[in-house]
């Protein structure tokens, strides 16, 4: 036509194929007339509504991997738009034969930049300490001694290495990661050199016998 289509018209099809794009099968139509088109070829029951078409909603953030998808913040961190929990880690759902399985974005983020699964006893470190970060360059495997190290090192924990404090209060954000360790597989006794305290403090959380009211 050498112009644009006017406003609140459609490109119309005449041989009804969405993918078309011969242009002698294509013309200019309201929505009445499109409509009305496709009441005489037999698509539709009734005509006559005006209204304009609902626009598409497009998907929010950018997909980092199928099924992830996050939004880029200044600091360069992709954050997760999936729902977080309590401990501000996302949970992907996924079915596997026929049953629901639930895994961390950022684990799966990590194995597909590096091309296999993370290794037994790893975990899925972000360098950027933000645990909804979903960016592969701020994800890097390592064991629990080395995400400990890391964080002492930034100040995330505030207690001197090498002293056990058999029955030293944690933090609320402290219980909620030895509950994810304890979920990942991590034994007590490792997790109780990682933070500092008895193993028997270990097994009582674990059992829910103390820090029940934390969540």
């Amino acid at each position: 036509m050498g112009r644009s289509i006017r406003p609140e018209y459609f490109c119309c099809h005449s041989c009804d194929v969405r993918n078309c794009i011969n242009p002698h099968h294509l013309w200019e139509g309201s929505r009445l007339e499109n409509s009305q088109d496709r009441f005489k070829k037999g698509r539709i029951k009734d005509v006559g509504s005006t209204s304009a078409p609902q626009p598409q909603k497009l998907p929010r953030g950018i997909e980092i991997i199928p099924g992830i998808r996050a939004e880029i913040q200044p600091n360069g961190c992709m954050i997760c738009i999936l729902a977080k929990r309590s401990d501000g880690y996302s949970v992907k759902t996924i079915k596997i034969n026929g049953k629901n399985q639930s895994f961390y974005p950022h684990r799966l983020v990590l194995e597909d930049k590096l091309g296999r699964s993370i290794k037994p006893g790893y975990f899925a470190c972000h360098s950027c300490d933000d645990r909804g970060c979903v960016n592969p360059d701020h994800l890097w495997e390592g064991t629990p001694a080395d995400n400990s190290r890391d964080s002492i090192e930034k100040n995330r924990f505030p207690f001197v290495p090498g002293k056990i404090c058999p029955n030293r209060k944690l933090k609320p954000e402290q219980v909620q990661q030895i509950r994810y360790l304890l979920g990942e597989g991590i034994s007590k006794a490792e997790i109780a050199r990682t933070f500092v305290i008895s193993r028997s403090q270990i097994i009582l959380l674990a059992r829910g016998e103390i820090y029940r009211d934390i969540l």
